[in-house]
């Protein structure tokens, strides 16, 4: 047992002192090897993809029989045409339309300042998380709703506590 293990030391010494060309002929054939595992890669790659196209044709000719069989079991006066069905729409975004009716930073926000007082925004100081309308000094709802949002966004724990609240009361000065 002890001889194996000479061995083996010898084996890696040899492979430390072998010269600058045998080295670089060595990198060339590390190139040429990493060159051709990615063909093989591609040429699997294209191969799988052949056998998922036809997958895919199988599974469709399947639908299309199942589509079938079920229209026939449906009686007539039950089937819809396509274009009597109705197209389920999202509902709106409670913020849409909010960018258009905000104060623009800067001088118009300034002026809100002025005008309206503190109460206009969730964070007066810097001019930021505007509530009211722009022109007005009434609460906007869709903007007391993106201030909520940027706030979760910010993890701004002050400023998603003040826009709860502001939610929750009841809506005498809010517009919607």
């Amino acid at each position: 047992m002890p001889l194996k293990k000479f061995k083996v030391r010898r084996s890696r010494r040899k492979s430390r002192r072998m010269s600058k060309s045998r080295k670089k002929s060595r990198r060339m054939s590390k190139s040429r090897r990493k060159s051709r595992r990615k063909s093989k890669s591609r040429r699997r790659s294209r191969r799988k993809s052949k056998s998922r196209r036809r997958s895919r044709r199988k599974s469709k000719s399947r639908r299309r029989s199942r589509r079938k069989s079920k229209s026939s079991r449906m009686s007539k006066s039950r089937r819809k045409s396509k274009s009597r069905r109705k197209s389920r729409k999202r509902r709106p975004s409670p913020m849409k339309g909010w960018s258009k009716m905000a104060p623009k930073p800067g001088r118009e926000r300034r002026q809100m300042l002025q005008k309206c007082g503190s109460r206009c925004f969730l964070r007066p100081q810097n001019l930021g998380y505007p509530i009211c309308a722009r022109n007005s000094c009434k609460y906007s709802q869709k903007g007391i709703r993106s201030a909520l949002v940027r706030g979760k966004q910010m993890k701004d724990s002050y400023v998603i506590g003040k826009a709860k609240k502001l939610l929750k009361s009841p809506k005498k000065n809010v517009q919607k």
